[in-house]
This record gives C-alpha cells, structure tokens and sequence, in this order.
C-alpha cells in the first residue's frame, strides 16, 4: 500500500460543490473525486480502478445473460402455435319487441300541459 501524504488546497466553493456531487452520484467520498482527478492529471492509474472496471464488466456480463434469457423467451413463445379461434363467448340479450316502440302507456309519462291542466281550477281548464 502506497504511503499516503496530506494535501491541502483551497479550490473555488463552486468546484468543491462539483466534487460533492460526483461523490454522491458515484457513491463516493470526496477524498476519492480528489484523487481519481490528480491521478487522472498525472496520468496515474489508480488501485482501484481494476476493482471498479471488474465490477462494471460483471454487471455488463449479468445483463447480457438475462437479456439472452429474455430473447430465448420471446422467441419460445413466439414460435408455438397459435391456439384456434374459438367463438366470442355470448352474452345474454333480451329479446328485442318488434312492432311500435312508442309506449302509449299515459300513466308513466306526464306531458307539460297534463301538470300544467291538472293544478287549474276545473272552470279553467
């Protein structure tokens, strides 16, 4: 392991608010930003940079897996036939009167003038 020096710098207050946040998107601490950019400046690789390419190409290796899975799905059952058709399931239905739809039924149904003759007086109406 590499003996480690303190270094202390003061950076405008806006790169250090870029450094924050590449650490939290990266789920890194700021000392690591700080590093990863000197050693990338020097041209450096660092230590962990295998792990962290490792890491990256399991993922890449576990993605392609599944997505080799889904295909062969797909393609499973895609290529079985196809059920036959069957019939739409019927639904009941009321027989439909035939003849006049007009309900001459006076009793359900009262027109404006009805209510209208019905409350005068039966001299008026």
């Amino acid at each position: 392991m590499p003996d480690f020096a303190t270094v202390q710098v003061a950076v405008p207050f806006a790169w250090l608010a870029k450094v924050e946040k590449l650490a939290q998107e990266r789920d890194r601490s700021n000392q690591e930003i700080l590093q990863a950019a000197i050693a990338q400046y020097l041209g450096v690789p660092l230590p962990n940079q295998d792990s962290r390419l490792g890491q990256l190409e399991a993922q890449v290796h576990a993605l392609k897996t599944q997505l080799s899975q889904l295909n062969r799905t797909i393609n499973h059952f895609q290529n079985q036939p196809q059920p036959a058709s069957t019939p739409p399931l019927e639904t009941p239905t009321q027989p439909v009167p035939s003849g006049n739809w007009i309900d001459d039924d006076d009793d359900d149904v009262d027109e404006p003038d009805e209510v209208l003759l019905d409350f005068l007086p039966p001299e008026e109406r």
